[in-house]
């Protein structure tokens, strides 16, 4: 009787298993494309995630030592689909490239001009007619892989003190600065920067700290926000401390509330 209770008891639990239904992922997943670009000799690669959900907002990482920004972009990615541009440098900031037979080293936030390019390369290392040309095809290879609509989002950290809401407040950044908003209670390291008004007065009016770039008068530094602010295309610029990956979330969240964008249903298919 014993071992025929024990037989039901088993046949009952197959037979529960057998029926269930495998759980809903709860993030989306991600397609990951690798790309390579010879700088000179040097290989650089750059990592495309494209999670699958579309979005308007399209990320990009350009500084590979700023891994808690890379991060938070996929945390929220995985939650609300999109896609992220990412250059993979073995954890540095500034990229070195050897062109015939000479080293070159230079900031890829600096690359998308001309007159950026050349002074990022005085400061760096030193410029030339063949560096000048190597870094400017490196920064329209970059340029190709972003979408011509939506809002481009740059992920980025800091150090403390060092760059921070209070930078754009005094000279020089002040005379390249539209507006600014401090919020006293926040980190003066954990911030926005926008070339998009609209985008501004939104977390002007949620209380973040927050930039708004001048249209009319700025240096080319050959930065991705004067390069959009001349296109005045949207962008934005998520800036967190280094190691701050919840502010930096809760940042970029905010943009998705502006956009009226919604996590993940779990009873979404994938």
């Amino acid at each position: 009787m014993l071992l025929r209770l024990n037989y039901l008891f088993l046949s009952c639990i197959f037979g529960l298993l057998s029926c269930a239904q495998p759980l809903p992922s709860e993030n989306y997943t991600s397609i990951t494309d690798t790309f390579t670009h010879y700088l000179g000799t040097t290989p650089v690669k750059i990592i495309k995630h494209t999670y699958n959900k579309p979005s308007p907002l399209f990320f990009v990482h350009l500084h590979d030592n700023e891994s808690t920004a890379e991060k938070a972009a996929i945390n929220l990615l995985e939650q609300y689909g999109g896609q992220l541009l990412s250059i993979e440098n073995k954890e540095m900031r500034n990229i070195r490239f050897q062109l015939n037979n000479q080293f070159y080293t230079f900031d890829p936030n600096r690359m998308f001009s001309d007159s950026g390019i050349i002074s990022n390369l005085k400061l760096l290392s030193s410029p030339d007619t063949a560096a000048l040309r190597a870094v400017r095809n490196f920064g329209q290879f970059i340029l190709s892989h972003l979408p011509d609509t939506g809002i481009i989002v740059a992920v980025h950290n800091n150090t403390d003190d060092r760059l921070s809401v209070l930078s754009f407040d005094t000279l020089p950044l002040k005379n390249e600065t539209a507006a600014v908003t401090k919020n006293a209670s926040h980190d003066i390291d954990d911030f926005i920067l926008t070339t998009d008004s609209v985008i501004y007065n939104f977390y002007k009016n949620e209380m973040t700290n927050a930039i708004l770039q001048r249209e009319d008068l700025f240096t080319d530094d050959g930065s991705l926000s004067i390069f959009f602010g001349k296109k005045k295309r949207p962008y934005i610029n998520v800036e967190a401390e280094h190691g701050h990956r919840l502010q930096q979330i809760l940042l970029l969240e905010k943009l998705y509330a502006y956009l009226g964008l919604q996590k993940k249903n779990f009873s979404e298919k994938q």
